[in-house]
């Protein structure tokens, strides 16, 4: 039939290095998710998961600078507010 399923691991190691362990453990099980699917979404190739992680990569060292994990903490500066159209 000829069709092949990408059923190799991902490897983020790499992009994930330097990232607080709060920020790296739920990206990789962000990125795990993305490339298997799940009951709402289709899977996405390799090539994909690691272009999206490579993409996010400053955001999340940026983020690991300040905080140690993805949640919010304490009393921080609240989130920026959308800005233009919409409800």
């Amino acid at each position: 039939m000829g069709v092949l399923a990408d059923d190799r691991p991902v490897v983020l190691a790499a992009s994930l290095d330097g990232l607080a362990a709060g920020i790296a453990t739920p990206t990789h099980r962000w990125a795990r998710q993305l490339h298997h699917g799940g009951p709402r979404a289709r899977p996405r190739s390799q090539a994909t998961v690691r272009n999206y992680v490579r993409v996010m990569r400053p955001a999340l060292l940026e983020r690991s600078a300040r905080r140690t994990s993805c949640g919010k903490s304490g009393k921080s500066q609240p989130e920026p507010r959308w800005s233009g159209g919409g409800r």
